[in-house]
């Protein structure tokens, strides 16, 4: 029976601080914090040692291309010595043994009691039901095929356990004229794999503002999947879609078709954001082969989890150097939130968010500034951070209708200052 993965954090140096603000633990993804506590991945399995060893190992790959720390993930046996504060996942490595092993129950039954969610995997190698493989606590939790979703497995453990984000959104971009059975495919099995996915021949309707909706959502998916092909950089929309997502950092993986030349590749897009095709992966039809499209899945799993870490980092450091600037002291009370302090000035809670906000955002900026109120005992002000700036009108309207009773609001990052205190 194995194993637990102990995944101890650090916090990129920018954002540490000596000390940190103890805060309650919430159930909410995006109102918690995986810096104020540890993290471990429990392995539960009976007599699969080399599929234990095989996801541990794909845990650290994942984390060494993702996080930049490939010595995150150690491993224990049981649930025993967390604190509140510990983020805890279980994969149950499913098969019929497993199935009917009595201290598989009871690990079951103990991380159910204390809420941990359960994550079970299967493998299409191994045949039968998967049912027929999961404990009877476990039968209404919904499995994923390790074999054929690694990657999205793999996002799910790392989502779990607040090291990635809980929400995954794509943007394509591609030339109708070449790729558009290509994107049309990569729509598809993306949704398929839950990402919400922009592409522009299902998701803009007639009569609406083509420019306008276009920067509205790649700020809502801040994520660029584009399929270079040769005729691409002829389109007026691709090339404003490109220039826009550079000059709101928003990441960029490139998908590139055999026959496209050098000198026709995007080239501000670096060779390290670049997927390059051959000829034997493409079928008649112009689209992917399945295990071309399975691997190609994987690197849109793993870009996706990285560049959102990344605009996370930047957007954090970047508040930071800023209310420093303004002459504020900020002290971290989340990964993702900050208390900023001055002489003379009301102290406010500040949670930003890589994409634009959404009422899941205010809810999480409800639950830190609540704990943060308490910790510091006074009133504080709040706002969520971000950098779109293109929302639509009636999103905006749904924010502030939502924020004002709590006076809250979603800011763009270049606005965050503190307000004077008339009491002091």
């Amino acid at each position: 029976m194995k194993d637990c993965s102990r995944i101890a954090r650090r916090r990129p140096p920018r954002v540490a601080a000596p000390k940190r603000m103890r805060l309650a633990r919430s159930n909410h993804p995006l109102g918690r914090s995986s810096s104020l506590g540890a993290h471990f991945g429990l392995l539960v399995h009976r007599g699969l040692d080399e599929f234990a060893e095989e996801v541990r190992e794909a845990v650290r790959d994942a984390t060494e291309e993702i996080l930049l720390q490939p010595d995150l993930v150690t491993f224990k046996d049981d649930l025993t010595g967390s604190s509140p504060d510990d983020h805890t996942i279980v994969a149950y490595l499913a098969n019929q043994a497993g199935a009917s092993d009595a201290t598989v129950g009871v690990l079951m039954a103990d991380a159910l009691a204390h809420q941990i969610p359960v994550l079970p995997l299967s493998r299409t190698s191994d045949p039968g039901a998967v049912s027929d493989k999961l404990p009877n606590l476990i039968t209404r939790i919904n499995a994923i095929d390790w074999d054929a979703r690694r990657g999205e497995a793999l996002a799910a453990i790392l989502a779990m356990l607040g090291l990635t984000e809980p929400e995954r959104r794509v943007f394509l971009s591609y030339f109708r004229n070449e790729s558009t059975p290509l994107a049309v495919q990569m729509h598809t099995e993306l949704a398929q794999a839950r990402f919400d996915v922009f592409l522009d021949r299902f998701t803009v309707p007639p009569s609406v503002d083509f420019q306008k909706r276009l920067e509205e959502d790649l700020g809502d998916k801040a994520f660029l999947v584009l399929i270079e092909s040769p005729g691409l950089r002829t389109s007026h929309w691709v090339e404003h879609e490109i220039a826009y997502a550079h000059a709101h950092r928003i990441g960029i993986l490139a998908v590139t078709l055999s026959g496209t030349a050098d000198a026709e590749l995007v080239p501000s897009i670096d060779e390290a954001f670049r997927v390059r095709l051959h000829v034997d992966d493409v079928q008649a039809t112009s689209e992917l082969t399945d295990a071309a499209l399975r691997r190609l899945l994987d690197r849109v799993e793993v870009a996706h989890a990285r560049e959102l870490r990344r605009r996370r980092e930047q957007l954090i450091g970047s508040l930071r150097d800023k209310l420093f600037v303004d002459g504020c002291t900020c002290e971290p009370v989340g990964d993702w939130a900050v208390l900023a302090t001055a002489p003379g000035r009301r102290s406010a809670v500040f949670l930003i968010t890589p994409r634009r906000p959404r009422p899941e955002d205010l809810y999480a900026l409800h639950l830190v500034h609540l704990n943060a109120s308490v910790a510091v005992g006074a009133e504080l002000n709040a706002a969520v951070v971000h950098e779109t700036e293109h929302i639509a009108e009636e999103q905006l309207a749904l924010l502030r209708w939502i924020g004002e009773p709590r006076q809250f609001e979603a800011m763009l990052l270049r606005g965050c200052v503190l307000l004077e205190d008339p009491a002091a």
